[in-house]
């Protein structure tokens, strides 16, 4: 039993000069980062200090503000144009799938990712088994589905039918 006990004081030991040397690196590290920010936020606020007072060209601050007014503007025609087009929809059937496509004014159309019950006109929903299925599909007798793996597939056939019915307008 004391060969335990003496075993149990020189392990306790360790541990204990061990968490020591741990709480005073510790307290060293956060000392030096924080003389570290101290000295580095002194360097950045004597340059910030000389490059205020420091007197800019004319033709620096002319050039400044013009290109600031170029910048404004184009955002504001960029923002007004993003908002007045509104998309037509539309949709392309496949068997008991279709598929919801945006249509804009340039020519360019979006298909979304998820395709719809042609039956039932409802998402179709991503389970655990990986593949989509109607939400009617347990309360009714729905055979719209889509396996994970025939996705891909299948979407680029709906792009190649978007392409060909789309690109006349």
């Amino acid at each position: 039993m004391p060969y335990l006990i003496k075993k149990l004081q020189v392990y306790s030991k360790k541990i204990l000069s061990y968490l020591n040397n741990a709480f005073a690196c510790t307290i060293a590290a956060n000392i030096i980062g924080i003389v570290g920010i101290y000295l580095a936020s002194q360097d950045l606020q004597i340059s910030l200090k000389e490059s205020i007072l420091s007197p800019m060209p004319a033709w620096g601050t002319i050039i400044l503000v013009l290109l600031l007014m170029v910048d404004i503007r184009l955002k504001s025609q960029s923002n007004s144009q993003n908002t007045s087009v509104k998309p037509k929809i539309d949709f392309i059937e496949n068997g008991d799938l279709k598929w919801k496509v945006r249509l804009y004014p340039d020519g360019k159309f979006i298909i979304d990712d998820i395709p719809f019950c042609a039956e039932h006109d409802k998402f179709l929903y991503y389970d655990e088994r990986g593949i989509y299925i109607c939400f009617d599909a347990i309360r009714k007798d729905c055979k719209s589905h889509l396996i994970k793996k025939d996705y891909s597939g299948r979407i680029e056939y709906i792009n190649a039918l978007a392409e060909q019915k789309y690109r006349n307008i």
